[in-house]
């Protein structure tokens, strides 16, 4: 009875071993043969994605044409315009027109084609009061400059947190490849442990069949897990622009963390943190900006500019004459310094009599943003609570799997030790055990990748680069 346990145990050790090489063999042989293995942990990750992902710096250069946006405004109301013109013309004389002063005028001149030039340089024109209608157009583009910068931020923290769950999934992944190759290894060694008791007479042709239909099944879920594997591997490679002979080793192992859950607290940042909230309150206070400028469009307000410093010079020269300087409105040249003021009233246009349409429509734009506004504080109250809810759910969740994987697995490994008996149920008991065994694994990893996903999830929505208490 000994000999033919230890019979047994060097088969199952020798099957398991054979199992474990040609597996290592397949790996070696489905890998590239120019394939770069990489040494990457999560921080890295993050910071490489940073570095080459397109996507991210396509980010970067909308949040830098945002930049120069406001830049523009912010000149257009702060800083006088200093503007320089030249004009050149050359003209031919055909001929003149009777009864005109170019055939009566013995003195005057034909025009031989010489140029005509002239070069003008205005300074400092800049509006000096218009009843804060340039002002306001300055605070509109300011506020649309602090929505694409939160934007921004936002898009870069949920590519961040998108990035942390493709790594964490693709290392449980991993995991769940390597409990697919020890229930395939498993099954190997019982359907070989089945055959040999077949040819000593002590198994049936269905125990043996049985046997060889659990290692199918088995290897079938370690091909769905290989072929999986490959898939996410590829969204990896591509997150971080890796060439497609890169292999990446994951050393981050992923944690369970359970965090504070405080509702009133998560609530709170939201409404002054989340992208959500702040956009809809820019969008409520740039809709009043507009219903304001709207009714100001009603008004005969005045506009009051200066126009600056205008200096100009023209040749004059057309076929005979000396060059001299001139300005613009009078013969010779001069330094000119002016300032405007002008006056419009609307009376009937295509928005009606005085704007009224327009102004309308503005009223109607504001409150459009107040109900945005409430909407989406409701909804995120809402959000808030539901994925608490989750996360509580799955903290317990992987709690109770931890115990019983633990258990599960020491189920396994004293149903292996009996496998010297015979008996058919002690082959079934295994392949029960093995199969809970492994259930169990992969529930407890989907549920703790989910729990991952939920935090970040969550810790996105609100506006955190991480929940209170969390790791990641």
């Amino acid at each position: 009875m000994g000999k033919e346990k230890l019979k047994v145990k060097l088969k199952a050790f020798s099957a398991l071993t054979l199992l474990l090489v040609l597996f290592c063999s397949v790996i070696f042989l489905s890998s590239p043969a120019n394939a770069v293995v990489t040494t990457l942990a999560l921080d890295q990750a993050i910071q490489r994605m940073i570095e080459n992902n397109l996507t991210i710096k396509s980010l970067g250069l909308n949040y830098e044409s945002a930049q120069i946006g406001y830049d523009i405004a912010w000149n257009t109301f702060y800083m006088p315009q200093f503007t320089l013109g030249m004009n050149s013309t050359s003209g031919y004389s055909i001929g003149s027109l009777p009864a005109t002063q170019g055939r009566l005028n013995p003195g005057a001149f034909d025009a031989k084609g010489y140029p005509a030039s002239t070069v003008s340089l205005a300074l400092g024109q800049y509006t000096l009061f218009n009843f804060f209608k340039d002002r306001a157009n300055y605070d509109i583009a300011k506020l649309n400059y602090d929505r694409a910068k939160f934007r921004y931020q936002e898009q870069l923290r949920g590519s961040k947190f998108s990035l942390i769950n493709l790594y964490f999934q693709t290392k449980i992944a991993q995991e769940k490849l390597e409990a697919a190759e020890r229930s395939m290894a498993i099954s190997q060694a019982i359907s070989e442990l089945i055959d040999s008791r077949k040819k000593l007479g002590k198994a049936t042709d269905d125990e043996q069949n049985s046997a060889t239909v659990d290692l199918l099944n088995a290897k079938v879920a370690y091909s769905n897990e290989r072929k999986n594997i490959d898939q996410i591997s590829i969204n990896l490679k591509t997150t971080l622009n890796a060439t497609p002979d890169t292999e990446f080793k994951l050393t981050t192992e992923p944690p369970f963390v359970p965090v504070e859950l405080d509702e009133k607290h998560f609530f709170d940042v939201y409404k002054t943190q989340s992208t959500a909230a702040r956009d809809t309150e820019l969008g409520l206070t740039i809709a009043e900006f507009n219903a304001s400028l709207a009714e100001k469009s009603r008004l005969p307000l005045p506009t009051l500019a200066f126009s600056g410093i205008t200096l100009s010079y023209a040749d004059a020269y057309a076929g005979g004459g000396a060059p001299t300087y001139v300005s613009s409105n009078s013969g010779g040249g001069m330094l000119e310094v002016s300032a405007s003021l002008s006056l419009s009233i609307p009376i009937f246009g295509p928005n009606g009599f005085f704007n009224e349409k327009a102004v309308r429509n503005s009223y109607i734009a504001r409150e459009q943003a107040e109900i945005a506004q409430k909407n989406t504080m409701m909804n995120g109250e809402l959000t808030i609570r539901q994925k608490i809810s989750t996360i509580k759910q799955l903290e317990s969740q992987i709690k109770t799997l931890r115990e019983a994987l633990a258990k599960s697995s020491q189920l396994l490994n004293n149903t292996f030790k009996k496998m010297a008996t015979s008996s058919a149920s002690d082959r079934l008991q295994l392949r029960d055990a093995l199969t809970q065994a492994r259930q169990t694994e992969l529930t407890y990893l989907d549920s703790l990748l989910g729990h991952i996903s939920e935090k970040n999830g969550l810790a996105d929505f609100i506006g955190l680069e991480r929940l209170p208490g969390d790791q990641l």
